[in-house]
């Protein structure tokens, strides 16, 4: 995310953090719910949870305490499991 928590890290962590996610889904919808994160890096975060799909090169916020993150939505498997990247300004 842009702020503090992530920024103090190098490489890649695992764990699950509980995020919200907010943006549009595949077919332009609104989404606002609760994810976790699978892993997080600087750049980036791959996500589990959402129960819907993202579309890739869509623009989403993710929130975990009180820092909150624009992204970009970079891919997303066929199962459904986005993979986001920390989106330029």
């Amino acid at each position: 995310m842009a702020g503090r928590v992530w920024q103090e890290w190098d490489g890649r962590r695992t764990g699950l953090w509980p995020v919200r996610i907010r943006g549009c889904d595949t077919n332009g919808n609104e989404i606002s719910q609760v994810a976790c994160t699978l892993n997080v890096s600087r750049g980036g975060a791959r996500l589990v949870g959402l129960e819907r799909r993202l579309k890739v090169g869509s623009v989403v916020w993710l929130r975990y305490h009180q820092e909150e993150g624009r992204f970009e939505d970079v891919w997303t498997r066929s199962g459904g499991l986005p993979a986001v990247a920390q989106a330029s300004a």
